[in-house]
């Protein structure tokens, strides 16, 4: 006889669980043990059906169960209302795509050279989402690859009243530039620094830097604005102000016209956004209409994702910003929600 005080664990049984469950009855087992068969476990495709010996076959054949699975027979299996925090989170079930660029991972004090990013799973927005319970599909869309300027040169002449940082990846490849010509902050004391977001200004942090301006909205038009205010209080004379963008050759035009109408303004190019796709056959396959959304932070994303999938989206479509949405009402023509600040909290937020 069994004792009905364990509980067994099969592993990898799916194909055989009328054979578990007729061999434990033969051995002495109730009929009645409660039985729970859970496929995809602690994931956001986890299943389960909750039987017992008699008849758990049945239920599994009906649930149309998929591999991997386990089996757990016992009274344990009892307090599954109880233990099933799993599935309520409030994402559970949901499938969401998210492209991304693979960023160029560099601090001050690691040395010259960058750490790049191997994985994607250290995303914040993805991370978020999977502590949600949802199922996230991360396809890469590009890579941030630094570009070597003459920094020293730009040091040695000095005039910038700000310098301006819309990006993480500016921040990193600056400071990437820096480290490179043996120089550190007190370099650029001189001049005060602004910031498009906090994202952006704790990139700065880490170099042990502070930004002496963030707008409350975090938009490249609410930067040049807050920049504007700023000089107009403290100058009577904003041509003679000069301004140093450091971004990618592809940045937001927007900041250029409004800061170079009213400044001396430079912008160095100091990163590439480089377009790398790679038509895998893994995504041929892929339904994309399938997923309940996808997440695009920048317009780069949307134009490179519509080539890997050949313009097919879900029906949900979320933006992180207006420059992002301009790109996907033009290349898409769909309906999108975007958030209201312009960050990864934003984006999770048009969820609740």
């Amino acid at each position: 006889m069994l004792d009905e005080t364990i509980t067994y664990l099969f592993l990898m049984g799916l194909s055989h669980v009328e054979e578990i469950a007729k061999g434990l009855i033969n051995a002495g087992r109730n009929i009645n043990t409660p039985v729970a068969v859970i496929s995809n476990g602690t994931t956001a495709r986890q299943r389960k059906c909750v039987g017992n010996l008699g008849n758990i076959y049945t239920k599994v054949l009906d649930a149309q169960l998929v591999s991997p699975a386990i089996i757990v027979v016992g009274q344990v299996v009892t307090l599954a209302k109880d233990l099933n925090f799993f599935e309520s989170r409030p994402l559970f079930g949901k499938r969401y795509i998210v492209p991304y660029i693979e960023r160029f991972c560099f601090t001050y004090d690691k040395g010259i050279i960058p750490a790049r990013r191997q994985e994607h799973f250290d995303s914040e927005l993805e991370m978020k989402l999977r502590e949600m319970g949802a199922d996230v599909c991360s396809i890469k869309v590009g890579a941030i690859v630094p570009v070597d300027i003459q920094l020293d040169v730009f040091i040695k002449s000095l005039k910038s009243d700000w310098i301006v940082f819309t990006s993480q990846n500016g921040v990193n490849a600056f400071l990437w530039n820096l480290k490179k010509k043996g120089l550190d902050s007190r370099a650029i004391s001189s001049a005060k620094l602004a910031v498009v977001g906090t994202k952006t200004g704790e990139a700065l942090a880490k170099a042990a830097l502070q930004g002496d301006l963030t707008p409350e909205k975090q938009t490249g038009r609410e930067l040049c604005k807050c920049i504007i205010n700023e000089i107009e209080k403290n100058s009577s004379d904003s041509e003679d102000v000069s301004i140093t963008l450091f971004a990618a050759k592809e940045s937001n035009k927007e900041i250029e016209s409004l800061l170079g109408d009213r400044c001396k303004f430079e912008k160095i190019v100091c990163y590439e956004n480089s377009d790398n796709i790679e038509r895998n056959v893994q995504f041929e396959d892929i339904d994309w209409k399938s997923f309940d959304g996808i997440f695009f932070t920048s317009g780069s994303s949307v134009k490179r994702f519509i080539k890997i999938s050949d313009g097919v989206l879900p029906n949900d479509i979320y933006s992180i910003g207006p420059k992002c949405s301009e790109v996907i009402s033009k290349e898409t023509g769909r309906l999108f929600i975007e958030a209201e600040n312009s960050n990864y909290e934003g984006l999770l937020k048009l969820l609740s």
